[in-house]
């Protein structure tokens, strides 16, 4: 018996799995009912608070570097009248 003829076809086992979902519709139906109303009431419960924090800076001892000391190679990759 060659290893193949073990195997069940892979029709078989897709109808098994979905025979299997179809008996248990009723649970799987009622938890997604259940969990979905949990979910909603749990957002709902949580208090309604915004926060949010920035800061500008308006002045800077140096001059403007936000890459640090990175030069870039390409001259053109700078250049705003020239395009690659």
């Amino acid at each position: 018996m060659s290893e193949n003829d073990s195997r069940a076809p892979e029709g078989a086992s897709r109808s098994l799995v979905l025979s299997a979902l179809w008996r248990g519709k009723v649970v799987i139906a009622a938890s997604a009912v259940v969990l979905g109303a949990v979910a909603y009431y749990a957002s709902i419960a949580q208090p309604e608070h915004y926060e949010a924090r920035s800061t500008v800076v308006l002045s800077s001892a140096g001059p403007f570097a936000p890459l640090g000391d990175y030069q870039n190679p390409d001259p053109r990759a700078t250049s705003p009248t020239r395009w690659p």
